[in-house]
């Protein structure tokens, strides 16, 4: 995982966006996991941070529950959605606010939907922003809470989608799980999260690109490709996805 820069312009139509639809509350997901999500949680959490917004980021990623290391959480108290312990265990982190469900002690409660929307309504009162990163929605068991249960009452759903890994059909189950009434919520966030870097884009080119010449020149070109891995691999910025 990894913070997007807050500079990226990207980022700053995304929260223009939901500014502009004056969202509160936010489910961010994917299909199958590994697409990006918690990168897009802790980057929107640090953006509305810098802007002076009272943000709490809820780890319901019972999959890949990676925030929780993330921000170097120790001990946690116990908590639940049913009752005032999901404010009150609240835990500071560099300027967040973090539940994580590390110390979740009724997941139950989570499928039960008068506890979650008096929860929510809850939370929204004490917090300007409420951005849950959750388990992917394809992820479909009785250890994950289902982001299609929180999606009912939340304002908008993050999608993370990444380029050269998630399939169409992954994307099309991941709508159906998340159900009808919640579709017209979703918005899809495209991510290069598995994208290969630059630099193996480029030797992948200059490679086909030989391997299509005469033996000679393929003689030469395989020569300097030896050098240019060299320059390649100490290029920090070539070494990072596009």
């Amino acid at each position: 995982m990894k913070q997007i820069p807050e500079n990226y312009q990207e980022l700053d139509e995304i929260c223009f966006a939901l500014d502009n639809d004056d969202v509160k509350t936010i489910v961010v997901t994917s299909a199958q996991g590994g697409e990006g999500c918690s990168s897009l949680v802790v980057s929107l959490a640090n953006r509305y941070l810098n802007l002076n917004r009272n943000v709490l980021v809820v780890d319901l990623n019972l999959k890949d529950p990676i925030l929780a290391q993330w921000y170097e959480m120790g001990e946690l108290a116990p908590w639940s959605f049913a009752d005032i312990s999901c404010q009150l265990a609240v835990t500071e982190v560099k300027g967040l606010s973090v539940l994580s469900a590390k110390s979740l002690c009724t997941k139950v409660t989570v499928r039960e939907h008068q506890v979650m929307r008096n929860a929510l309504s809850r939370l929204v009162q004490e917090f300007d922003i409420v951005i849950f990163d959750t388990s992917p929605v394809n992820a479909v068991n009785k250890e994950n809470i289902p982001p299609s249960l929180l999606a009912q009452w939340s304002d908008v759903v993050l999608a993370c989608v990444s380029l050269n890994y998630t399939q169409d059909s992954d994307l099309a189950k991941m709508m159906i799980n998340l159900g009808e009434k919640n579709t017209e919520k979703v918005k899809i966030v495209i991510t290069q999260q598995n994208m290969p870097s630059l630099a193996k884009l480029i030797t992948a080119k200059l490679e086909k690109m030989i391997l299509s010449t005469n033996p000679v020149t393929a003689w030469i070109g395989r020569f300097v490709m030896t050098k240019l891995r060299t320059k390649l691999s100490t290029s920090t910025w070539l070494k990072t996805n596009p």
